[in-house]
């Protein structure tokens, strides 16, 4: 019998707190692993995470942690990987009340240069992994990039995924600020119309994704209308276009495709394969 790959120890550097009406969307609130990684976005990625580890026949422990409140882990070492998860907040933020971002970037900056730990960043922590290493990061001049997103394949990206990549590539976005300059030694990996930075590898260092494959379309659908309804942060004509590409199912914890291909499950499967690699754990 061969045996079980070693568990992947994953921490969770949560970088917000999502509406229950979102977590409700999810799916993941039932999730025992989900549970165990503690509340919020903890458990988004830990139920995420826990399903693409399964399917590649692995598995994933996953340790929340809340980047907000300074709680970061005091030995990265103890994880093969930490996950910068997403934020309504901005690399940029200037303010007393942002300082918890600052010391999250120099957190990283010193996890990199002592390669403690692999980094993967979602959203948000794909830019603060950029901060770190000395990159940049801007607002789009383009504007917010939200909902089923379009993503292709550069050369590299055809590089390293390889016969892996689906044939169409979408991704579910939310954000208005990019990584306008990526640091040296990063590969570029995938790009879209509005957002040439989608996704970086940097050797087993750095993964990062600038979409969201934790989101499905009742995440984005309850995210928009928060944002137009409650914050006014959206026009309703926005959020009327945005809506119209979320095709599909909207069942909690549905992420089947519709008209419009969503490849969130090939993206959480290649979060894992790297975690993997980088633990020296061969996936069967």
């Amino acid at each position: 019998m061969t045996p079980s790959p070693r568990p992947l120890r994953v921490a969770v550097l949560a970088c917000d707190a999502p509406a229950t009406s979102v977590m409700a969307a999810s799916g993941a609130t039932d999730s025992a692993a989900a549970a165990a990684a503690g509340p919020g976005y903890a458990t988004l990625f830990a139920h995420r995470l826990s399903a693409a580890a399964a399917g590649l026949g692995a598995d994933v422990v996953a340790t929340g942690f809340d980047a907000r409140t300074g709680d970061l882990p005091p030995d990265p070492a103890a994880f093969d990987a930490l996950l910068l998860t997403g934020s309504k907040h901005g690399v940029n933020d200037a303010g007393s009340e942002s300082e918890w971002i600052r010391r999250l970037v120099a957190y990283i900056a010193d996890v990199m240069r002592t390669d403690k730990a692999a980094v993967i960043g979602i959203c948000f922590g794909l830019q603060v992994i950029v901060a770190a290493l000395g990159g940049s990061v801007a607002k789009n001049p383009k504007g917010w990039e939200v909902g089923w997103t379009s993503m292709s394949l550069t050369e590299s990206g055809q590089r390293y995924f390889g016969s892996r990549a689906p044939a169409a590539i979408g991704l579910m976005s939310m954000h208005q600020e990019e990584a306008t300059a990526v640091p040296p030694g990063f590969d570029l990996l995938l790009s879209s119309d509005k957002c040439v930075v989608q996704a970086v590898v940097k050797g087993n260092s750095v993964f990062a994704v600038q979409g969201h494959p934790e989101f499905n379309r009742g995440i984005i659908r309850e995210l928009v209308r928060i944002r137009t309804h409650e914050t006014h942060l959206f026009a309703p004509a926005f959020a009327e276009e945005v809506l119209g590409k979320l095709d599909g199912g909207d069942a909690p914890g549905d992420y089947a495709a519709g008209t419009h291909p969503l490849s969130s499950d090939w993206m959480m499967d290649e979060v894992v394969r790297f975690v993997a690699g980088r633990a020296g754990v061969t996936l069967p």
